[in-house]
């Protein structure tokens, strides 16, 4: 497997012409949590356009499972358990 570093630098060979040097693909992983859970970005002209951090989706998740779970009461196996 292709360390970040040459992964970076051929997604940089892919790019169209116009775009090289504009667009840039960051990463991060926050190595001292438990779960080394991280977060990347996509950078155009210096402006961040896009943000993804695993905690904040893990979070959205987890309500939107609970919301899931309170609205449904159970239903359909949601929130329900087999014994």
């Amino acid at each position: 497997m292709p360390t970040w570093t040459k992964t970076v630098k051929r997604l940089e060979e892919l790019r169209a012409e116009p775009l090289r040097g504009r667009v840039h693909v960051r990463t991060t992983r926050y190595h001292k949590a438990d779960n080394q859970l991280g977060r990347g970005i996509i950078v155009v002209d210096g402006e961040k356009i896009w943000d993804f951090c695993h905690y904040r989706w893990l979070q959205q998740q987890g309500r939107a499972l609970a919301y899931w779970r309170r609205t449904l009461g159970g239903v359909g196996g949601w929130g329900t358990t087999t014994s």
